[in-house]
């Protein structure tokens, strides 16, 4: 949900039972929450059936993002990650400040938002639970206890799999899950070799595919039977991402009409 509120608000209530709620904030856009100072998070939990109390600035805008604690168990348990007390029985503020994580999930969640038509696949569902607990996590100690010989083994692996599902665009859940390993050692892998996450590096790899069909069948496929044949529905992110890559629009790349 989508908030917006022009003067500064001070709010309290009680969190939805059965559900863990999460808040995606700009810095210094809420002064205090749960009785504490919160102008250096962007990440707020209202925990589950908790009361909250937070006070925020004038023009303040936010993502509230509610997902069934039982699915957000299951997935840190298949993905290795830990759920911090302060997210899921207190609705404490956690010490969480800026995170590029939050921004990819602020994209994700902002094009739900703004087109009602985009499916919520689990796919989509698992990408914003698995980010949201890898960022409330990070201000606690979770040491990476794999070697570098299983390190190496999953990555070859995962870019075996990715290579071999380049259209369906699978999730990295179920990457970790197929080859044994947990999300963080699979994204300590590929950060180590690449300098960037599995999640980032299977983007660009599509991109590049797209790119050079886009040369190919310049004159003979559109854009966005391009764009779908590899597993890009949501057009207009798919065009930020392609710009973000490579500089220019898809369209640029390819002049037949979308």
């Amino acid at each position: 949900m989508d908030i917006s509120m022009s003067p500064a608000v001070h709010q309290t209530g009680v969190s939805p039972d059965g559900l863990l709620t999460f808040g995606l904030v700009c810095a210094e856009s809420v002064q205090e929450w749960q009785g504490q100072d919160s102008s250096f998070t962007e990440l707020l939990s209202f925990g589950s059936s908790d009361p909250f109390d937070g006070v925020s600035v004038r023009n303040f805008q936010g993502t509230t993002i509610s997902i069934e604690e039982s699915e957000v168990e299951r997935l840190a348990d298949r993905l290795g990650l830990n759920i911090p007390d302060w997210v899921r029985t207190s609705a404490r503020l956690g010490n969480v400040g800026q995170d590029s994580r939050l921004a990819a999930i602020r994209k994700l969640s902002n094009a739900i938002i703004e087109d009602s038509t985009l499916p919520i696949t689990e796919h989509v569902e698992e990408e914003i639970a698995a980010g949201l607990l890898l960022v409330a996590a990070s201000d606690e100690k979770h040491d990476d206890k794999s070697s570098p010989e299983t390190r190496s083994r999953a990555l070859s692996k995962a870019i075996e799999l990715m290579q071999t599902h380049l259209e369906d665009n699978v999730s990295i859940g179920s990457i970790c899950k197929e080859i044994g390993v947990s999300w963080r050692t699979l994204d300590r892998a590929f950060c180590e070799k690449f300098g960037v996450g599995p999640k980032k590096y299977y983007l660009r790899f599509r991109l590049s595919r797209v790119r050079s069909e886009l040369f190919q069948k310049a004159h003979s496929q559109s854009v966005s039977d391009i764009a779908n044949n590899w597993g890009f529905w949501h057009l207009g992110q798919f065009a930020q991402d392609y710009h973000k890559m490579f500089g220019e629009l898809p369209s640029a790349t390819n002049p037949r009409k979308a």
